[in-house]
């Protein structure tokens, strides 16, 4: 699959200034954990940092609605194996959560299909 295939696919991966090769992320507000324990002080979802500052930007939420609306696409996981199989690093969700099981599976199955790069998924779900 092509890079720009595989962008209009996924929506493109996002460019968080701590991760130079890259990330993907969605939308906090679609959080299902997250949305709960944002209400709660004193959890990890208090003051959720992807709530504010750049996360806010319409160009930003259009984005990142984009990638959670490609979720569901069947070559979803081809086309996110193709945007990280040269990274050495790659990150999930600087903004958003897991959506789910099939969510988490897809996740695995480009985890498998990129052996040479470390993934990080930090996640409440």
């Amino acid at each position: 699959m092509l890079k720009k295939e595989a962008e209009r696919i996924t929506g493109g991966l996002s460019k968080p200034g701590k991760m130079p090769e890259g990330a993907y992320n969605i939308p906090a507000s679609a959080c299902q954990t997250g949305q709960i324990l944002a209400k709660v002080e004193g959890t990890p979802c208090s003051g959720c940092y992807a709530l504010k500052n750049r996360y806010r930007m319409p160009i930003q939420k259009a984005a990142m609605e984009r990638r959670l609306k490609s979720l569901t696409h069947p070559r979803w996981v081809e086309a996110m194996t193709t945007l990280v199989k040269k990274k050495k690093h790659f990150r999930w969700h600087d903004s958003g959560d897991i959506q789910g099981v099939a969510h988490l599976k897809k996740i695995f199955e480009v985890c498998n299909n990129t052996p040479g790069t470390m993934h990080w998924l930090p996640t409440q779900e």
